[in-house]
């Protein structure tokens, strides 16, 4: 299976940002699990995490990316 280019972004942004999967999954309510399951692009994330996502992010992830 390949990344997908959302799926990098969203993994090198939390990375930049110096968290953990499990750090971002609380940030916006979730596990680290469902965070790596995202960012390994094994499932999309519900409209809910994507706005939590976006809102994370300060805009540098969008509505598209996913």
């Amino acid at each position: 299976m390949s990344v997908s280019p959302t799926v990098n972004k969203l993994r090198s942004l939390r990375r930049r940002r110096g968290l953990s999967r499990r750090d971002l999954g609380r940030i916006i309510g979730r596990s680290g699990y469902a965070i790596g399951s995202y960012e390994r692009g094994a499932k999309s994330p519900p409209a809910e995490v994507v706005a939590a996502l976006i809102q994370w992010s300060g805009g540098e992830l969008s509505p598209d990316d996913f």
